[in-house]
């Protein structure tokens, strides 16, 4: 061996071990199939897969993985969709600490998701500061619309609509935060001073 060769590692991802790639395979297949329970509102069968894509995952790739933090953020959103809000927070916040930890610039934006579905708590709880407070971490360059099926990403905060009445929420545009409205209305407060929402 010269002083410029370098030997082979045999990495999991070269040689895996048997419970790695039951975490890649088998987790991938729960979470994907959790997902198409989710958008015909199967709630429950949903939790179900992702609580064994979670299993599955913490035992084969470990609980600080980035493909583990997929899972987390993913029944998060279930539990917000269940209303289940402090099961939704912790498993939003375990996904957001992985996420934010990770070197890789191509996990920035699924911080922001994790962040945006955080958001989304402390909004149904009214806590509308708090909820301003996370989706603004990412400005100027790595914000989300807040419409959950809008197809933009790494929105830049000046391209952003503010919400005129409580001030917490951002839309990429009128489309958006009209089609949001039925879910953001429940929740949107007027009195926006009154909550400590200046502009």
């Amino acid at each position: 061996m010269t002083e410029h060769s370098k030997p082979i590692r045999y990495g999991a991802t070269i040689n895996p071990s048997p419970e790695y790639a039951e975490a890649i395979s088998q987790g991938t297949y729960f979470n994907n199939t959790a997902q198409q329970l989710m958008k015909i509102s199967r709630y429950e069968e949903a939790e179900r897969l992702h609580k064994q894509a979670i299993e599955i995952k913490e035992r084969g790739l470990g609980k600080d993985h980035i493909t583990t933090a997929l899972s987390y953020n993913a029944i998060g959103e279930t539990y917000i969709q269940m209303k289940r809000l402090d099961d939704a927070e912790m498993y939003l916040q375990k996904a957001l600490n992985i996420r934010e930890a990770s070197p890789r610039a191509m996990d920035e934006i699924d911080a922001a998701v994790t962040r945006e579905n955080l958001a989304v708590v402390y909004e149904m709880r009214g806590d509308l500061p708090r909820a301003r407070q996370l989706r603004r971490v990412g400005s100027p360059n790595n914000m989300l619309c807040a419409h959950s099926n809008c197809e933009l990403y790494n929105v830049k905060r000046s391209n952003l609509l503010q919400c005129g009445g409580c001030k917490s929420i951002y839309y990429c545009g009128r489309e958006c935060q009209s089609k949001d409205w039925k879910r953001h209305k429940k929740y949107c407060k007027r009195t926006a001073a009154a909550e400590g929402l200046e502009a």
